[in-house]
């Protein structure tokens, strides 16, 4: 069901979302050391797509017009403030013990 008062980022933000985790998936080495994207696997592209993700996402509830869209979009945006914060500094903790960004390494 899509309200009336939804643009063009409402019927955008589903695929922006798997395209993005689609990409961390392949940045990220999970089973072997070299990822498929390994010449772009750093941990700033890592951060930059779950940040993308979660703007999609807090605009697609703000852009079906209504007061939960609001509410929703205001609770996605406070937990990412509290937990992508976290989440890069340890993994640059991390990253300045190894020496570098790149996942693969």
């Amino acid at each position: 069901m899509v309200s009336e008062t939804t643009s063009w980022i409402f019927g955008v933000t589903p695929y922006v979302l798997v395209a993005t985790m689609l990409v961390a998936a392949a940045v990220v080495p999970v089973i072997v050391t070299r990822p498929a994207l390994a010449f772009a696997g750093n941990v700033i592209l890592l951060m930059y797509l779950f940040m993308l993700g979660t703007f999609f996402l807090a605009l697609a509830g703000l852009d079906s017009g209504s007061a939960f869209g609001g509410m929703g979009s205001s609770r996605a945006v406070a937990v990412a403030a509290l937990a992508e914060p976290t989440i890069m500094l340890a993994v640059f903790a991390l990253a300045i013990r190894t020496g570098t960004i790149n996942l693969g390494a």
